[in-house]
């Protein structure tokens, strides 16, 4: 019954005991399931961002991208086993092909909502509304981003991914059967 089961991982992370970039899969993992897909591990390693949420709306669409574009960074602070000069936060950077730029500040708090949400947590409302506000400008940044992919779905269970090469041709495949997003 702790109140934070991922304290540990993180300390490990934010000290440089444990690599960020093992760590990059579940967090971009975990804000995919934020955005309401329940089996993000159809998407690879990329993330993907729910456009809009649209009242009565039959499809739901996301931009997608690439997970080779983030990096999970720890910011360097002396080696110190003290708590005052170990880093508070990893940086969640996103680098785009066009050179635009995200970072996220991922906290305590909020990489241990992450982790909870890729073990099926489901937060309550007060929750929601203070990870998504937290949340909020790095998506912004990323909603401006150029992006060449998009999922749709109409049942929650059957993605089409429809992408724009680099001759402009769109290109549409269904992915693979999972369970409902």
């Amino acid at each position: 019954m702790l109140p934070y089961q991922s304290a540990p991982e993180f300390w490990e992370l934010v000290t440089g005991r444990k690599a960020a970039a093992g760590r990059l899969h579940s967090v971009l993992m975990a804000l995919n399931r934020g955005e309401g897909l329940s089996d993000p591990t159809r998407l690879g390693d990329s993330l993907a961002l729910r456009v809009r949420v649209v009242e009565k709306g039959t499809i739901r669409s996301f931009r997608i991208f690439s997970g080779k574009d983030f990096e999970l960074n720890v910011p360097s602070a002396g080696c110190s086993e003290y708590l005052e000069y170990v880093p508070q936060a990893v940086m969640l950077v996103y680098s785009a092909p066009g050179g635009q730029r995200a970072e996220l500040a991922i906290n305590l708090d909020i990489y241990e909502m992450l982790m909870r949400l890729n073990l099926g947590y489901r937060p309550n409302l007060e929750e929601q509304q203070g990870y998504y506000l937290s949340l909020s400008v790095f998506k912004n940044i990323l909603a401006s981003a150029p992006y060449q992919e998009v999922l749709v779905t109409r049942t929650g269970y059957e993605f089409f991914r429809i992408r724009r090469d680099a001759g402009a041709k769109l290109h549409m495949e269904q992915l693979g059967a999972g369970v409902r997003a």
